[in-house]
Formats: structure tokens, sequence, C-alpha cells
């Protein structure tokens, strides 16, 4: 099939569109395909598992030391970079799967030199990229060549059919870390933060701690953010387009008793 005139992006979503309401296409479909002509305008960045989650390894941990921090981390890709030093300085990456086959072997025989890719970087050519070495991993520089996040062809996937492909079942998740300080995703309730922390949070309007932080700041904050809102230090720990995923909540004080209602949370917000 091929046209005398190339198709713009907004040309083929109103295409696609027009196609759903003749029934040619599924809306689940439709909607697929309007996210991967979206990713045009996104960066790697968007789609990127940031620094502070993504689970990262020195170089001088032995293959128990790395084996032990596999099972004790909550997630992590079947590929890990390994760092010399700092975790700004990624010299390889580790094929955890392939390593896993022949556990007996040196960790270190299955290590791959790393794919640096600038945070500027294109989202859609980066997807075209994974397409010819789908399991790979890719680590994310900054300007100044730091290490921003990893990358790889799951991530832009998830992007791409988080909006298009929502779960019915998502329920809210709130993992105690302490009796003050807890991880939970952005669309949490505040009422359940609120029983989880044992304290009042009420703000005319807002529902969710997502929500709280971003009427705070007036923004998507990048991860690694902290805010500081009455008795709650909030650390947004991961964001996606224009939604905060997840969150570090710590309660920075103890109510006293009998104090006085004025002083109640909610009175007063002040920035980081």
């Amino acid at each position: 099939f091929q046209t005398s005139t190339e198709l713009t992006d907004d040309e083929i979503e109103t295409l696609v569109e027009m196609r759903r309401d003749q029934g040619v296409l599924a809306r689940s479909e439709s909607e697929i395909i309007q996210e991967i002509l979206r990713l045009g305008n996104k960066t790697v960045k968007d789609c990127m598992t940031p620094r502070v989650d993504a689970l990262m390894l020195s170089d001088r941990l032995d293959s128990d030391g790395v084996m032990e921090a596999l099972r004790a981390a909550d997630d992590w890709h079947w590929f890990v970079p390994i760092y010399q030093g700092s975790p700004d300085l990624v010299i390889g990456v580790l094929d955890v799967k392939r390593w896993l086959f022949q556990p007996d072997a040196d960790f270190r025989a299955f290590i791959h030199s790393p794919v640096f890719i600038p945070e500027t970087m294109n989202a859609l050519e980066a997807f075209r990229d994974f397409l010819g070495t789908p399991g790979s991993l890719a680590v994310i520089l900054d300007e100044y060549g730091g290490v921003e996040g990893i990358i790889t062809h799951g991530d832009i996937v998830e992007e791409i059919l988080a909006d298009a492909a929502p779960s019915p079942y998502q329920v809210d998740e709130i993992d105690q870390l302490s009796p003050n300080r807890l991880r939970a995703d952005g669309d949490t309730r505040l009422d359940d933060i609120a029983d989880a922390l044992d304290l009042a949070l009420e703000y005319e309007g807002i529902d969710t701690i997502g929500g709280l932080v971003f009427n705070e700041m007036g923004q998507v904050p990048s991860p690694g953010s902290t805010v500081t809102i009455d008795e709650l230090r909030i650390t947004v720990r991961r964001t996606q387009r224009q939604r905060i995923l997840a969150v570090e909540v710590e309660r920075l004080s103890h109510p006293e008793e009998g104090a006085d209602s004025d002083s109640a949370p909610g009175k007063e917000r002040t920035e980081p």
C-alpha cells in the first residue's frame, strides 16, 4: 500500500479515529496505535525507570553478593547495570537470565558492554532500536554524563499501554516501611495514607497523594523531588507522562495530645 504523499501524525490519528467509528478497528486497537504515535513527542526520560528505582550493583560484589542483592530487591530487570565505584560509572550490564542457568559460574562472565543514550533521545527512535535486540537495556545519561535511569523495550511498551489499556483491577497499594514511613502508589487515597500513618489529612478537592503533590508543586515533579506539606515529607519516586506513579511518605512529627484544632494538618503548606 503506497500513497503519493506521506501522512502526518495528526492525519494518521484522525484516520484511526474514523476507522474506529466505522467499526474497522476496536477501541483498544485504536488507542494503542494513538499511543504509539504520541511516542514521537516523548523522550526516553518519560519512559525510563529512574535511577532511584533501578537495581544497580557494584563490581566489587562476588557472585553470592549479587545473588543476595537480587533476592532482596523488590523489582529488577533481567539486565542489571554493573558500576565501578559509583553508579555514575556503569561499566557493564549483567545478563541475569543467562547467569541463572549457570549459577555456579562467576557472574562476571555474563556481563556485556553497556549501551548509553542521552535523556533527550526520542522514545520512538529508541523503541525502533530495541526491536532489533528486544531483551537489551540502555543506560540513560543526563547532560552532564551522570546516570539518569535505565530503559528497556518493556518500559516503552508499558508507556504505550498505560493509558491505552488501564487495568480495571488496579488497587491502591501501600508498603508500610515503618510506623512513620511508607511507599505508595500515586493514586492512593489520602484516607488510606492517613490511616496508615495515624493522622488526619483533609484537603478540599484533593483525594489522592499524587494529587496533593501535584497541587502543591504546580506540575509533575521529576523523580527524587521532595516536598514538605504540614506533617508530611513526600518524595516522588516514579513518574510517567503527566502522572505521579509512586511516592515515599514520611510523617515528621507525632501530634501532641490535646493539641489545638488550629494546628491540625491541612492548615498550612510549606515548600521543601
